[in-house]
């Protein structure tokens, strides 16, 4: 029995308490929580994307906790992030204003019609955040990734996939919402970035405020952007296979997925559905529409971002 009891309050005790990291970071940004599929003890980092002492938290508690698995907020299409090289020159690229219409078309037809649109306009914006900042978006990814290895830990792609997402999204939108949203992505994609706007960066996560942005002007896109990818996530957290699990995701994330951790939640195939359009002719003719008013909107903006610079 005396044997029994030790092992269980070794079990409840937590590792982090005492691993000298901030404590209002771990109040805040760090949630312990039990799986009820596997029983695993799960704790999950809430970053912001382009911190880099969000990285260092991330390596700390790796280190501190020695996960079985660590779940990360990513995808297949943004895996590459694991391996990039996170160097000074890579964050230095220059970046140019504006978007580039060839890569858009590739994507329209790579990805699948708008949501390939909407994906390289999304980029456009990180890539700029990542040129002005200096600092890798997904640094933390990274930095998980290579803990892990360090410790022999299963890294598992936890976030569903872009392309789904995006699809999913479009499908909620009505024509004249696609059409709001194609040129507000467009004409933000030229807007430039001031300083305050970087020291807020580093101290917050800004893929789920870009997010939040969008959704108070476009409200039916809060269930596909960031809802269901809560739900998702929570999913893929609980049944991970092991003791130890380290969870890295988003800050906005974090307290998504802990307001639904105890709650039953839908299978990952649903939340995987792409819905089924409407007949093929409307879908052409919604298709050509949008797409005329995204490219004439996109070569306005950049002519006259061109025009001014000039």
């Amino acid at each position: 029995q005396p044997q029994h009891d030790t092992q269980r309050m070794e079990e409840d005790r937590n590792p982090l308490d005492n691993c000298g990291l901030d404590p209002l970071f771990l109040k805040e940004c760090v949630k312990r929580l039990t799986s009820n599929e596997t029983n695993a003890t799960v704790y999950i980092v809430g970053t912001a994307h382009v911190s880099a002492k969000s990285a260092q938290h991330v390596a700390q508690v790796i280190q501190t906790v020695q996960p079985d698995v660590i779940v990360v907020e990513l995808c297949n299409s943004r895996a590459p992030i694991l391996l990039a090289n996170a160097n000074a020159q890579s964050a230095n690229k220059e970046v140019k204003d504006g978007v580039d219409f060839q890569e858009i078309k590739k994507a329209m037809r790579e990805k699948g019609g708008l949501a390939g649109l909407l994906q390289v306009l999304l980029q456009n914006m990180y890539k700029k955040i990542s040129a002005k900042i200096k600092i890798t978006p997904g640094i933390e990814f990274k930095t998980a990734y290579e803990e892990g290895r360090k410790i022999g830990a299963k890294v598992i792609l936890g976030d569903r996939p872009i392309e789904i997402t995006l699809k999913r999204s479009w499908a909620m939108l009505s024509f004249w919402e696609k059409t709001r949203l194609v040129w507000h992505l467009l004409k933000d994609s030229s807007l430039d970035i001031t300083e305050d706007d970087i020291e807020k960066l580093k101290n917050s996560d800004i893929i789920t405020e870009l997010m939040e942005e969008f959704t108070q002007e476009f409200p039916s896109l809060a269930k596909t952007i960031i809802h269901e990818r809560d739900l998702y996530l929570a999913a893929v957290l609980r049944n991970a296979q092991g003791k130890k699990v380290v969870g890295v995701v988003g800050l906005g994330h974090l307290r998504g997925i802990e307001a639904v951790w105890n709650e039953p939640l839908p299978s990952i195939a649903s939340l995987s559905h792409i819905p089924t359009s409407s007949s093929l002719l409307w879908n052409v003719i919604k298709f050509s529409t949008v797409t005329s008013i995204a490219f004439g909107i996109g070569y306005t903006v950049v002519k006259q971002l061109h025009r001014r610079l000039a």
